[in-house]
C-alpha cells in the first residue's frame, strides 16, 4: 500500500509499504524508499531511527489499530551495495518493452532469468524483480516435472524420488560452482 506525505517531508521517504505475508507466510512489512529519501537515509548512521520512523508512520496511519513495535528489523542500504550501487534498468533510446521479453527467456531450458529488467509490467522495481522470481520457480518447477514425465495427478514414489534427486543434485552444483564465501 502506498501513502502521500506530510507537508514538509522528504519526497519518497516510506513512500510504500509491501505486505509480504501472503508470499512468505511470515509477518513482514517492507518500507521502501526512494530518490534523495533513500540517500539521505544511506547517510544517517542510526538504523534505528529509520525503523521508529517507518513505526511512526505506520502508527499515525492505522491510528485506529495497535501498531507494535518490529521484533526484528533490518535496514539495507541498495545505493551503497557493491554487487549494484543503487542500480536498476531502464528502457534506453530505441529499446521497446519486448526487449524486457527477450532478456526473460530461458537458455537452453537450464539457465532462467529473474529480476526487474524482465518484467515489462513492473520495470526497474522490487515489485517486479520478486514477481519475476516467483514465475520462474514456477517455470523451474514445470521444466522439473517435464524432465520426469510428470503429467496431471499424483507423482508415484519413483518419480517424486527422481524429482528430489534431481533437486539436490542441481542443488550441490550450484554451491560447488558458486562458493564465493559468506555475503553480508
Amino acid at each position: 500500500f502506498g501513502i502521500v506525505g506530510e507537508a514538509g517531508t522528504t519526497v519518497g521517504k516510506f513512500f510504500m509499504f509491501w505486505n509480504l505475508y501472503q508470499i512468505c507466510g511470515a509477518p513482514i512489512l517492507v518500507g521502501l524508499l526512494a530518490g534523495a529519501s533513500s540517500k539521505e537515509a544511506a547517510e544517517e548512521s542510526n538504523q534505528q531511527e529509520l525503523v521508529s520512523e517507518a513505526v511512526g508512520i505506520l502508527r499515525r496511519l492505522f491510528h485506529d489499530c495497535n501498531v507494535p513495535d518490529p521484533v526484528r528489523s533490518k535496514v539495507t542500504s541498495w545505493g551503497t551495495d557493491p554487487y549494484s550501487f543503487g542500480s536498476y534498468s531502464y528502457v534506453g533510446c530505441g529499446a521497446s518493452a519486448k526487449d524486457y521479453d527477450t532478456l526473460s527467456l530461458p537458455v537452453k531450458g537450464l539457465v532462467y532469468f529473474a529480476g526487474e529488467h524482465t518484467c515489462k509490467e513492473h520495470p526497474d522495481t522490487v515489485g517486479g524483480a520478486m514477481m519475476t522470481g516467483l514465475r520462474e520457480a514456477k517455470n523451474v518447477l514445470s521444466m522439473l516435472k517435464r524432465r520426469i514425465g510428470f503429467r496431471d495427478g499424483e507423482l508415484d514414489e519413483e518419480q517424486e524420488n527422481s524429482l528430489v534427486d534431481s533437486e539436490e543434485e542441481e542443488q550441490e552444483e550450484v554451491s560447488d560452482d558458486n562458493d564465493i564465501g559468506e555475503v553480508s
